[in-house]
């Protein structure tokens, strides 16, 4: 099992939010594939 770093919340939050916005790019991307593909005949 994988150990994980001890950072500081300062750090951790940071981590934590530029983490969020690559899976909200994501969700945006995904929804946009999904009404292309609800557009197709």
């Amino acid at each position: 099992m994988a150990t994980h770093k001890v950072v500081s919340d300062q750090d951790w939050l940071a981590a934590h939010s530029a983490h969020l916005q690559e899976e909200k790019q994501l969700t945006r991307q995904r929804d946009a594939l999904s009404e292309k593909r609800r557009q197709l005949p």
